[in-house]
């Protein structure tokens, strides 16, 4: 189950200012000593999940950045109006984090240092820092003093943390700092989510397809949909406030194409690094769900419906037993074509219909699927054909062959559908 903490940081009237965003890998409310871009990548993956718009209700959000975080250039998937690109006191000021830095800063982003201590090798960050955190127990009151007189009549803000005493507080606030975090102030707060489950060869497969000069969009868009981890949350990040959505979303590769090659290497680069160790050790559930979606999507050229909205619905209505969260709340929560929205939400229709000719052909409800093919004007020879062709792309995709099973009859007077040979479609 993913795990963060977000702890408030308040100004000196007492109102919350903004929320740092903390790693956390169990429900111990504590940082486990972890790689620091392992942990920032997870942090924003669990962010994601959550919903940034949840994580900040409304206020910034700082964001810790270890070194390779800040080359690499991860948080420009957090938008740069409500994020603070926290830079760890870990890191050194070197030529690729400057740079990457002054690029961040040119983009809207506002810089902090953390748990700052005034060294000359350092005074490279200060000219890109907005917001200086000053470890106020860990610091003498003589360099406090220090600090406050050489910053606080310029651009930048001080914040003091570690502040547990109202003592500390008073202090803090007469010296000149004008943001203030600490045990005293607010603890940091754990929140968490459902696990999305997520096959044990995925990294490897984002890999490769990262290793070629030009992304194959058409690759990454089949890449993703046999990946529903990767489809949630690819939905879901388009859902946040980053996007803010102009346009309504109407398949993986429309998403894809959103993203741009830029930001959708570096999405891709940390989804590898997120699922890398998430490997689901019982595929059947993502096998089952994966074969319902290609068995709609083959239905396309036969109710003259687009076969990406046909998947995604099939993809998605299976996609509560695969999260563990309410249908209804995943379809608020992702960026899915309004046809799609609708038919999960029961709403009459084309494409309502085939998701029940779809489940009624799997639960072996003989008698409703022969309703619903003739309603829809799918021959049975191809019904069949289709369930095979679905079973065997999904246990392809899998390597589990749960996907290939064929349905029993659940109504004991139904008739399964007359026996005919398995063909394989052929459509232009």
């Amino acid at each position: 189950m993913p795990f963060i903490a977000r702890q408030p940081i308040f100004d000196c009237e007492r109102r919350i200012h903004a929320y740092e965003l903390l790693f956390r890998d169990s429900a111990q409310n504590h940082f486990a000593d972890v790689d620091p871009d392992r942990a920032s990548q997870s942090a924003f993956d669990t962010a994601v999940l959550l919903g940034l718009d949840v994580l900040s209700e409304g206020y910034s959000l700082f964001l810790n950045c270890p070194h390779d975080f800040l080359v690499e250039r991860y948080p420009t998937l957090f938008p740069p109006d409500f994020t603070v690109i926290e830079v760890l006191e870990t890191v050194e000021p070197d030529a690729p984090v400057l740079t990457a830095l002054g690029e961040l800063k040119d983009a809207g982003y506002r810089i902090a240092l953390d748990d700052y201590v005034d060294e000359p090798r350092f005074a490279p960050l200060v000219e890109l820092a907005d917001i200086i955190k000053v470890d106020f127990r860990a610091t003498p009151a003589k360099q406090r003093a220090e600090l406050v007189e050489r910053y606080h009549h310029g651009r930048r803000q001080l914040l003091a943390e570690k502040i547990e005493t109202q003592e500390e507080l008073l202090k803090a606030a007469r010296a000149g700092f004008s943001l203030f975090q600490g045990y005293l102030l607010g603890k940091p707060e754990m929140l968490t989510t459902e696990k999305v489950p997520v096959l044990a060869d995925t990294h490897l497969r984002i890999q490769r397809a990262l290793s070629s000069g030009t992304l194959d969009l058409i690759a990454l868009e089949q890449l993703i949909k046999s990946e529903p981890a990767l489809c949630y949350r690819l939905l879901r990040y388009l859902q946040s406030p980053p996007f803010y959505l102009q346009t309504e979303i109407v398949s993986i590769l429309h998403a894809l194409a959103l993203l741009g090659e830029r930001e959708l290497r570096k999405w891709l680069a940390l989804m590898a690094s997120v699922v890398a160790a998430g490997g689901e050790p019982n595929p059947e559930p993502i096998a089952r769900a994966l074969a319902r979606a290609r068995f709609a999507e083959l239905l396309a050229p036969f109710v003259g419906l687009p076969g990406s909205s046909l998947y995604l619905t099939g993809l998605f209505a299976q996609m509560a037993r695969l999260v563990n969260r309410p249908l209804a709340t995943i379809v608020d929560e992702v960026a899915l074509p309004q046809e799609v929205c609708a038919a999960l939400a029961g709403e009459a229709g084309p494409l309502r219909q085939c998701q029940e000719l779809v489940a009624a052909y799997e639960r072996g409800d003989w008698l409703a699927c022969d309703s619903l093919r003739r309603r829809l004007q799918v021959p049975e020879i191809e019904l069949r054909a289709m369930r095979r062709e679905a079973g065997v792309w999904a246990s392809r995709m899998t390597n589990c062959d749960a996907a290939m099973e064929e349905p029993m009859a659940v109504t004991a007077q139904a008739a399964p559908l007359r026996a005919a040979p398995i063909v394989m479609l052929h459509r232009q």
